[in-house]
């Protein structure tokens, strides 16, 4: 990706072959080809890299490194299949679940191509885009197959829809399933955090009132003394218990 947004690629794919000797292009040609000759080799292992450093151009290395380690596309193609096959949302989110499916339709697209047909002019029978479309449905099965049964009911409207949408459209539509149930559930969630938090606060007040009245009255009588026949004296300010003072008369 790096030598292809830099425009290196012709240099280990052949397509840009060394120049004569004595062509005026070829010290710079010699230039690039160490520079990209050192990016490969930067990127390799430290205890790899010194089987290449002897390589006489650099198409000779990417053939050598290519020979050496490139995978076949049978074990892989394998792999992702079983992938494929084995893939369910589970516990996983929409976003993240789609994304997985999506990575291996992309793999699998550059491990097999999709075959173009090219019918004669003015052919009716448009092929290319029936091939097309039956590929569509099949991406839209496998998406459909995979959610959790939350999803039931928006699954068998996309089902009924004639003809089938396409894969992105019923990601769209299931994931405004997925925002509306999410903002219900946020909605009621809060209706109940505020009628609790409303009965914490309120209910706490109403025994802090009746206990307070309580243990007035209790503290009220409690205080109260009889001394000769008199109601309403308070403990603490009696002089009969306590002693008249010195200027009391």
């Amino acid at each position: 990706m790096a030598l292809c947004a830099k425009e290196k690629l012709g240099f280990i794919d052949g397509r840009f072959p060394e120049p004569e000797l004595l062509d005026p292009f070829n010290d710079r040609w010699k230039m690039i080809e160490c520079m990209v000759s050192s990016w490969i080799l930067n990127s390799i292992s430290p205890g790899m890299k010194e089987q290449f450093m002897f390589t006489n151009t650099i198409k000779k290395l990417w053939d050598e490194i290519i020979s050496r380690y490139g995978v076949c596309n049978g074990p892989l193609l394998y792999q992702l299949k079983r992938e494929m096959t084995s893939l369910t949302q589970g516990s996983m989110s929409l976003v993240i679940y789609y994304s997985k499916l999506k990575r291996i339709w992309d793999e699998l697209n550059e491990l097999e191509p999709r075959p173009i047909y090219k019918c004669i002019e003015g052919c009716p029978c448009d092929l290319s885009q029936q091939m097309l479309k039956k590929n569509q449905d099949k991406k839209l099965m496998e998406f459909l197959l995979g959610l959790i049964s939350k999803y039931d009911a928006i699954k068998d409207q996309i089902m009924m829809m004639d003809p089938w949408p396409s894969v992105s459209r019923a990601y769209s539509m299931v994931s405004q399933v997925e925002q509306k149930s999410s903002t219900q559930f946020q909605v009621s969630w809060r209706l109940q955090r505020g009628v609790l938090q409303c009965m914490l606060i309120q209910k706490p007040l109403q025994i802090t009132r009746s206990q307070l009245s309580r243990s007035g009255m209790r503290r009220k009588a409690s205080s109260n003394v009889v001394i000769f026949g008199m109601k309403g004296h308070l403990k603490e300010a009696c002089y009969r218990l306590h002693g008249f003072p010195e200027i009391w008369q």
